[in-house]
């Protein structure tokens, strides 16, 4: 497969500078808090996805830069939510329902239908417009507006109208979830590594920068000194080289040196609304012939149960073909009122 070659080039990025946007440790409406503390989000990161397709021959990009990278971010933080225990059961298996939570246990969002619902042009978009569009809009399932990246695909083909269900669906998922996004910012350079460090242990952080030379190798990508900004991606850690950054292009885990010019960097925060234990059908059960008494929350699906088996640390067992082996995994049967 050849490698098409982005240095240089705008991958979908317009800068717009919105003087009302909120500023985080400034005037915003995002609560701080330090929720990986070491600001590594490695574990919570959702599988690799590219912004273009694979022919060369026939190459379309979608110049979705700023959507894919800011749902990286937000699913990275559901994810964690769902690995600490911290997702109510509720929103669990509505999730699983509605196939936001892939075969891999982890949250997939659409990146097609965000980068449509924002407007995104054949020149790109702004952080603001794709920000807004996700916190006012909402998200769907990667498995319910997707695209195949082996294809051949028009503008139009790509950027076609989502049904109105998609639509109804993201409005009920800003039911259970508000979404909301802040600018860090920084008085002087020798502030700037440590304002990203502090606000990273909150969200993976959404970031512009220049697509400098080495952008397609294993390699740490060097400092070109480059303040051309043409790509958005997402910081999700550092190391002792530089900033770890996921990207649409692959490799999709790249390092940039220290030094490598961040000029614009945003926090999106996704958090739940309510946190109650909405769901009818747990049940208050008592252990025969024992005073125990705990709750039975059923799994209505496969994915549901190995995503609860993960939630509540209950090893769910496999087959060699990777199906769920019940009897193995089951311990027991109920009998309800």
């Amino acid at each position: 497969m050849a490698m098409v070659d982005i240095v240089g080039q705008n991958t979908g990025l317009i800068i717009e500078k919105r003087e009302t946007n909120w500023i985080a440790g400034g005037t915003t409406g995002i609560v701080y808090q330090s929720l990986v503390p070491d600001g590594q989000w490695d574990t919570y990161l959702s599988r690799g996805e590219r912004q273009s397709n694979l022919l060369p021959q026939a190459r379309f990009d979608s110049m979705a830069c700023v959507s894919y990278s800011v749902l990286n971010s937000y699913e990275a933080q559901m994810n964690r939510i769902i690995m600490a225990g911290e997702m109510t059961v509720d929103n669990l298996q509505w999730l699983n329902t509605n196939g936001y939570i892939g075969a891999d246990g982890k949250v997939n969002c659409s990146d097609r239908f965000l980068a449509f619902t924002s407007g995104t042009r054949p020149t790109g978009n702004t952080f603001e417009r794709v920000g807004d569009a996700a916190r006012k809009i909402g998200l769907v399932p990667e498995a319910k507006w997707a695209w195949d990246a082996s294809k051949a695909w028009t503008w139009d083909e790509w950027y076609a109208q989502p049904p109105k269900e998609l639509y109804d669906l993201a409005l009920a998922f800003l039911e259970r979830f508000s979404l909301a996004y802040e600018e860090v910012r920084w008085q002087e350079y020798e502030t700037k590594r440590p304002a990203m460090r502090t606000a990273r242990q909150q969200a993976p952080l959404w970031i512009a920068t220049a697509v400098c030379p080495g952008w397609h190798t294993d390699a740490p990508v060097k400092n070109c000194n480059s303040y051309d900004v043409t790509h958005a991606h997402v910081e999700y850690g550092d190391n002792e080289i530089g900033s770890k950054i996921e990207d649409q292009y692959e490799p999709f885990r790249k390092v940039l040196e220290y030094g490598y010019p961040i000029p614009y960097v945003f926090k999106p925060v996704i958090t739940q609304k309510n946190k109650k234990y909405m769901n009818d059908e747990i049940k208050v059960i008592k252990k025969a012939n024992s005073p125990a008494v705990g709750f039975w929350i059923p799994a209505t699906s496969e994915a549901a149960l190995i995503s609860l088996g993960a939630t509540l640390g209950k090893e769910i067992k496999r087959k060699p073909d990777g199906a769920i082996d019940f009897d193995a995994t089951v311990e027991g049967t109920l009998t309800l009122k």
